[in-house]
């Protein structure tokens, strides 16, 4: 069965998802420079530095966040050490 947007049920375009992850990277890339920005104006090197490793923890769980929806959603994924498979 197709859908709107020409794809069959269950599978969406790749230019979908580029438009609905550039709505979450592009906030989060703006709020982090502004933040990264700010601590940098006002000499506080160890906020600066614990920006930093805030903004990396928070971006482990996100990527953390999909797989586990990946996961869910498609089982887990399966390996062969098969050649020519």
């Amino acid at each position: 069965m197709q859908t709107r947007h020409g794809t069959t049920r269950g599978h969406r375009p790749l230019r979908h998802f580029l438009i609905r992850a550039a709505w979450v990277a592009v906030p989060l890339v703006v709020a982090g420079e502004l933040g990264h920005s700010v601590l940098q104006a006002l000499g506080r090197e160890i906020a600066h530095h614990f920006f930093h490793i805030v903004f990396g923890v928070g971006a482990a769980v996100v990527f953390a966040l999909y797989v586990a929806i990946d996961i869910r959603r498609h089982g887990w994924p399966s390996f062969t050490l098969r050649r020519g498979s």
